[in-house]
């Protein structure tokens, strides 16, 4: 009957009487509304400035996670904050982060971002500031969308030029066929390898939105790349949406990432492809497979293998079972960030793992001594929990709830959202209580916002 509970609390005395009467939705509503109260004490923490605005200027970009729990008077205040920030490199991050949410804006407070945002001075900031606006897109008008793409190709820093690029490419397919063509010209004739690189990037996220002619270009234009780093991260991405690539297009990406000679580099190439195995031949995957086991350090096979486990789905079982046992089989905890992307990769199609490989990748994720690393891998599994076991559930909450640092904490207890439902209810408290407790107000904001992403069925943010 009810999805979403964001709000709720703006409804009908009927309505909440009838959620009131269903057990289920009561537990659900009572833990969001204990959310959206901490969120409200979030915010009023962040945007009581008291005429010296940039005082908790750092904790304020969180705010931009927390305005689908709150109301119009907050969001408002939230906007007023960001826009009366003096610092514009603060105020460029506080908009970023609230342009990236702008679907719980209204159209007069996404105006007047935008407006902030051309008078932002320095390039780099302002650069920014648009690529959280881009995130966004959706939520703005066309001929606001335009404005932003002639602001990013109107900059005379090429650095900066490939920071808004990169976020308005991954966007193409809310721009016309006129934006797309110029921010691949200009992104294909950047003249720094890096920037050229990040660029492409961009112009890889949002291949859907582009010409067969325009996807020809921009694979042609990866595969020039000299540096093999660089090469290698616009295939990966390529890689990861090779469903709208075609057949020769594929072929090419993949033979150009078994050609890599730098590991490091063939390594990030494979784990881009991984992601889109669906799209590729068995004797591809296989040729996939083979390179990342070959790889003598482990940090470049977990690379490889925390996008081949994105894919796995599409691997044997004796491939799926050599993922999971390369990824374990590393005691060193040097290697912990390694492991927990690989970790985190497997987890996504954890549906296809046996109960027992599903148990030794949490004892792995739970083992894990960096902080950092527990989260990711931690969160990466309770994000997929539908395919674990409530057992194994339960271990990955009670981890979490132990880590200790306040921003790893925020988010594998976010990333947990997802598996709510499934938890005993005292320790669906215990998950809500944590989060609420977590002292940095920025890293508390992550956390509320993650579990209420989670419990409603969305993407949860990272």
């Amino acid at each position: 009957m009810v999805r979403d509970f964001d709000a709720l609390s703006a409804t009908c005395h009927s309505l909440r009487d009838v959620i009131q009467e269903d057990k289920l939705l009561r537990r659900k509503y009572r833990l969001v509304r204990r959310l959206g109260q901490a969120a409200y004490a979030c915010i009023r923490d962040f945007y009581l400035f008291a005429g010296a605005p940039d005082l908790n200027a750092t904790t304020l970009p969180a705010c931009g996670a927390l305005l689908r729990l709150v109301g119009p008077q907050q969001r408002e205040g939230i906007v007023a904050a960001a826009i009366g920030l003096r610092d514009p490199s603060l105020k460029g991050q506080a908009i970023a982060r609230l342009g990236a949410h702008a679907a719980f804006l209204n159209n007069a407070q996404r105006a007047r971002l935008l407006a902030e945002v051309f008078a932002i001075t320095d390039e780099v900031n302002r650069a920014r500031a648009i690529s959280g606006l881009a995130a966004g897109i959706a939520s703005l008008s066309a001929p606001q969308r335009e404005k932003l793409v002639n602001e990013a190709l109107a900059m005379t820093s090429e650095e900066a030029m490939a920071v808004a690029i990169e976020a308005l490419g991954a966007k193409a397919t809310y721009l016309n066929q006129s934006a797309c063509e110029k921010l691949l010209d200009a992104a294909i004739g950047m003249s720094n390898d890096l920037n050229r690189a990040r660029a492409l990037r961009g112009a890889s996220a949002g291949v859907a939105g582009l010409t067969e002619h325009q996807r020809e270009r921009l694979v042609a234009a990866a595969l020039a790349m000299t540096n093999q780093v660089f090469k290698a991260g616009v295939i990966a991405v390529l890689g990861a949406h090779a469903t709208h690539l075609s057949e020769a297009d594929r072929d090419s990406l993949l033979d150009a990432s078994l050609e890599l000679t730098l590991d490091t580099a063939k390594a990030v190439a494979i784990a881009g492809l991984g992601k889109g195995a669906a799209n590729f031949s068995v004797p591809q995957r296989e040729s996939m497979f083979f390179a990342a086991m070959g790889f003598r350090l482990y940090m470049d096979k977990a690379k490889a293998i925390s996008g081949l486990g994105t894919g796995a789905a599409y691997f044997s079982e004796t491939q799926r079972n050599a993922f999971v046992t390369a990824t374990i089989g590393n005691p060193s905890h040097s290697e912990d960030i390694s492991k927990a992307y690989a970790i985190a990769g497997l987890a996504e199609h954890a549906v296809r793992l046996t109960e027992s490989q599903c148990d030794e990748l949490v004892t792995a994720a739970i083992g894990l001594a960096i902080n950092e690393a527990k989260a990711i891998a931690v969160g990466g599994l309770g994000a997929n929990s539908a395919d674990l076991s409530i057992k194994q559930l339960i271990r990955l909450a009670t981890a979490a709830i132990c880590i200790t640092d306040a921003r790893a904490k925020a988010i594998a207890i976010g990333k947990l959202g997802a598996g709510m439902g499934r938890l005993p209810e005292a320790l669906q408290d215990n998950l809500v209580e944590a989060a609420i407790r977590i002292d940095d107000g920025y890293c508390r904001a992550i956390a509320l916002a993650g579990l209420v992403a989670g419990m409603n069925g969305i993407a949860v943010p990272d």
